[in-house]
């Protein structure tokens, strides 16, 4: 009798506890809803500042305001569902706020390297230059930026300095070759025919003498060129943390994005400095 009555006690314990389980885990499931609902909400609110944000700084708004449309819409579905006891997630709902974030984290960065850009294009250009190649480029980014297309600015923007420092480069070498071989034709064609075997010569020796010393000219312009773009993105860190540290014209998280492109940009340079030089070392070598 006794081992039946333990038996039974030992019975309505365990059916206790796995109540209590449930019970536990039913209210822990309730409060992590609660809980996401809850960002799901204040993320709406955040991401109306952001397009507001984003108009007063003079983007196009157009894929923000489709995505906040379409979070709003999910959060009364889910509330709907909700409130029918229906099974429901708000995290979709969130996941459309992040996308917006993205947006903005895009937009912001693509504008700054189209700053740095144009300051580099403005430093490197001359009017005699014929850079019409690399204002195309730059026509593309503008369009891409108007049309909220972001990541393919990233691309475009290295193309852009590829091309502006292969202007440069180019002028470089075709004024050092003008300046090398025009006083020779001018001396060599105030003569008679008979010159024109020393013209061959001449030019053979031009050729051979200048070769090394046009490709290290070249090679050092550009690094020249990475340099100077290194300075010009310095400059605009020192205005950000200006603008956020005593002005206070930028949030935070603004701010965080700038600082942490310029960084990327400028490890890339320093990356690429040490790979010139090598290059201007074996020129040294086979001179």
């Amino acid at each position: 009798m006794r081992v039946k009555n333990k038996l039974i006690f030992l019975g309505i314990a365990i059916l206790f506890i796995l109540n209590l389980s449930f019970s536990f885990a039913a209210t822990l499931d309730a409060t992590n809803l609660s809980i996401v609902k809850a960002r799901a909400s204040t993320c709406l609110n955040e991401s109306q500042e952001t397009m507001n944000f984003l108009i007063a700084e003079g983007f196009n708004v157009m894929k923000v305001n489709d995505t906040l449309k379409e979070a709003i819409s999910s959060f009364d579905a889910q509330t709907l569902l909700q409130s029918r006891k229906r099974p429901y997630d708000y995290n979709l709902v969130v996941e459309k706020c992040d996308a917006i974030l993205k947006i903005h984290e895009d937009a912001l960065d693509s504008r700054d390297q189209l700053e740095t850009l144009l300051k580099f294009y403005n430093e490197s250009i001359t009017s005699n230059m014929n850079a019409s190649s690399a204002d195309k480029i730059i026509e593309s980014i503008n369009a891409e930026i108007e049309d909220e297309r972001y990541e393919n600015v990233d691309n475009l923007i290295q193309q852009a300095y590829s091309k502006i420092t292969e202007i440069q480069s180019s002028y470089t070498a075709l004024n050092i070759f003008y300046s090398a071989t025009a006083r020779g034709f001018k001396a060599i064609f105030l003569r008679n025919w008979k010159v024109v075997l020393a013209v061959i010569i001449i030019l053979f020796i031009l050729f051979i003498t200048y070769r090394i010393k046009i490709a290290k000219y070249l090679l050092t312009k550009k690094m020249e060129g990475l340099k100077n773009r290194k300075k010009t993105i310095k400059e605009l860190v020192m205005k950000t943390q200006e603008d956020y540290f005593q002005l206070g014209k930028i949030p935070e998280g603004t701010y965080n994005i700038k600082t942490k492109k310029y960084a990327e940009l400028i490890r890339d340079i320093d990356r690429q400095i040490p790979l010139l030089q090598e290059e201007l070392s074996k020129f040294g070598s086979k001179k």
